[in-house]
């Protein structure tokens, strides 16, 4: 059995939407005159409002990825995550909105060699980054429906592709604001009825109740703990927190479109921004509080949600009788994570083996239980994912590339309808390394390499490289390094090196990476050679 039973109604209300957002972006179809509309809305009005909105949202990656840290750590989770966000966005954010490389797309400035390795870079990144909304969608409709890729993710692939290529980057500024609204209403609904269901003032002393089952220290979920071996996860948190930022490029343009006399008016955008990424967080932190099996049989035995194995091979959720007095087999409503084998047998919670990232959509369901709700909230979320993606790499590519180079007659016609070839190339290309992705990787795993390879970018926009070539030699060692890992659940080509999880080698590389950029950048400056 699955999570959700999907109905009639349900089938009608995501038709309704995915309606909506070919409306808007149909609406868009005789409005892109030029290649420059169509990328970059060039001659676009766009009201501050919505300008305000748009740069507010978020996508799939980062609901999935909060939700998940905030039921693993609890409240310290915010405790670290605020602070954070708060400084990357500031820094990162006028860093990236500064950015000459980011100037050239927008403008017919030329670029440099470094500037085009970043531009090259951000684009793949970004094209990895859709491929993994891709793969966190097939995932969850098939957690949650038992849907297959050809009949769920594929079609609402179909349905981003067409608007994005009827209605261009306008009706994806639109589009975005629509997912703002309705996903953020439904997780603010979410929280709230959570937070009602934990019940008034229990939240601290349920988390404390957790702790103590799990075995671990009573404020374990409820008390930040500063001391030395809490760095590291900081460290991550604040790495996080800039990539949260970095995954969201089109913010940008959207900067750029909404004029020198409102940009003042944007520090809402942030605080909007931050609101949501704290709901992100809660939907996992209330998971993790609200009472597990609170539904009692008369044997004794409580009843908890497992994710497991099926008859049919697939992933799904299973509700099972268990011991009232025994201590482990839950925390929250968290389901334990997928058994490799079929009896469907617990495992210990010393593994830490909960099944985190399934936290939220398990919150959103027993929270709200009709099926189109978390339908609602997962399409808009990867609407979002997937659109800022390859909406951007489109953009990298006609406007840095194909125009100077490959454009002699300088035809914008040219450009408009290479525009929409390339789009649909790489809608193609995501869809197919989203599939490996599914296939052979755990989403722990790739969104670790998300910040493996988001991080090299990060740090240029920081200002901690200037030369093209110490960014090769970068993702050259990250990818040798990822080719010799030996981690378990992770395929490996030479398994050289033994790391007992993703996380500790996550810790190791992030900090190396660091220190490799920062040593490079003195380098750099003392031989007074900034760039070729």
């Amino acid at each position: 059995m699955h999570l959700l039973n999907i109905t009639n109604l349900d089938y009608v209300m995501m038709t309704i939407l995915l309606g909506v957002i070919a409306v808007i972006s149909y609406s868009f179809r005789r409005k892109n005159l030029s290649s420059g509309d169509y990328l970059v809305m060039q001659n676009h009005r766009v009201n501050v409002l919505m300008v305000c909105l748009s740069m507010s949202g978020f996508g799939l990656i980062e609901f999935l990825l909060l939700s998940s840290y905030g039921a693993y750590a609890g409240i310290p989770a915010l405790c670290f995550f605020i602070p954070c966000f708060l400084v990357a966005s500031y820094f990162l954010g006028n860093k990236l909105t500064r950015s000459s490389s980011f100037n050239s797309i927008t403008s017919s400035v030329a670029t440099n060699i470094h500037q085009r390795v970043i531009l090259i870079c951000y684009a793949l990144f970004m094209l990895i980054s859709a491929s993994i909304a891709i793969c966190a969608m097939v995932w969850i409709l098939k957690n949650l429906l038992g849907w297959e890729f050809g009949n769920s993710t594929l079609s609402l692939l179909g349905v981003v592709l067409i608007c994005l290529l009827i209605g261009g980057v306008v009706s994806v500024f639109y589009n975005q604001v629509l997912a703002l609204i309705l996903s953020s209403l439904i997780v603010a609904v979410v929280v709230i009825i959570a937070y009602h269901g934990i019940g008034s003032g229990n939240l601290i002393a349920n988390l404390h109740r957790v702790a103590t089952e799990n075995k671990l220290s009573a404020n374990h979920f409820t008390t930040l703990q500063l001391n030395y071996s809490m760095l590291p996860q900081l460290w991550l948190v604040f790495v996080t927190a800039m990539l949260m930022v970095l995954i969201n490029p089109l913010n940008r343009i959207k900067y750029v479109k909404s004029g020198k006399e409102a940009k003042s008016k944007l520090v809402f955008s942030k605080l909007i921004q931050l609101l949501i990424l704290c709901l992100f967080v809660l939907t996992g932190i209330f998971a993790l509080a609200t009472p597990g099996g609170s539904s009692s049989l008369s044997d004794g035995k409580r009843l908890v949600t497992q994710q497991t194995r099926l008859e049919d091979g697939s992933i799904g959720f299973v509700v099972r009788a268990v011991d009232s007095d025994t201590p482990s087999l839950a925390r929250g409503i968290i389901p334990k994570q997928m058994s490799n084998s079929n009896d469907m047998e617990p495992i210990d919670s010393a593994q830490n083996s909960f099944d985190y990232i399934s936290a939220a959509m398990v919150m959103v369901k027993h929270s709200l239980a009709a099926a189109f709700v978390s339908l609602f909230l997962v399409i808009l979320l990867f609407y979002k994912s997937v659109t800022e993606s390859l909406a951007f790499v489109n953009i990298v590519t006609i406007q840095s590339f194909y125009v100077p180079w490959f454009n002699k007659t300088g035809d914008d016609l040219e450009n408009l309808w290479a525009a929409r070839v390339f789009l649909f190339a790489y809608t193609a290309v995501a869809i197919c390394i989203g599939l490996v992705f599914y296939k052979f990787f755990d989403l722990y795993y790739l969104f670790s390499l998300l910040v493996l390879l988001g991080l090299p970018l990060i740090l240029n926009l920081l200002g901690l490289a200037k030369h093209f070539i110490v960014n090769l030699v970068a993702y050259v060692v990250i990818i040798a390094s990822l080719l010799v890992l030996n981690i378990s659940n992770v395929p490996s080509l030479l398994p050289l090196i033994k790391f007992n999880d993703i996380f500790s080698y996550l810790n190791l590389a992030t900090l190396s990476i660091t220190g490799y950029y920062v040593l490079s950048h003195l380098i750099i400056k003392l031989i007074g050679r900034d760039s070729l």
